[in-house]
């Protein structure tokens, strides 16, 4: 009986564990369109219409895998001093421009990108562009 028992538990935690894996990997199929721009600018999209949300994100092909020798975290630091403000706009002004629309910005820095993303409601997306240009 326990044999059985343990072997009906096991059974059902994989059935479980295999549905929930198919689940994830059709939420994460779409597809992603790549065009380049004139100036070499790649620009990736991928459309879906379940959240009226935009994500834009820069990417630049520089991490600290690329730090000078004695200068380790310099990447780190320009990552994290690309959204303490610009010439236009204070680090106050771009905290509350996002989140007056309840959007969300964030960088990263790995060994071999830097990035920023802007979240907004799609409505926004004036913003958010704006904010990322700036």
């Amino acid at each position: 009986m326990k044999m059985v028992l343990r072997s009906s538990r096991f059974f059902c935690f994989i059935f479980l564990a295999s549905c929930s894996i198919g689940l994830i990997s059709n939420l994460w199929a779409f597809s992603i369109n790549r065009d380049t721009l004139d100036n070499g600018l790649v620009i990736l999209t991928s459309e879906g219409h379940k959240l009226p949300m935009i994500e834009l994100r820069a990417v630049v092909k520089v991490g600290s895998a690329n730090d000078p020798k004695g200068k380790e975290g310099l990447a780190n630091l320009v990552c994290r001093l690309l959204v303490r403000g610009t010439k236009n706009r204070t680090i106050d002004k771009i905290n509350s421009e996002i989140e007056f629309v309840g959007g969300e910005l964030r960088e990263f820095v790995d060994k071999d990108n830097t990035s920023i993303n802007i979240r907004v409601l799609a409505k926004d997306l004036d913003l958010a562009v704006d904010l990322l240009a700036d």
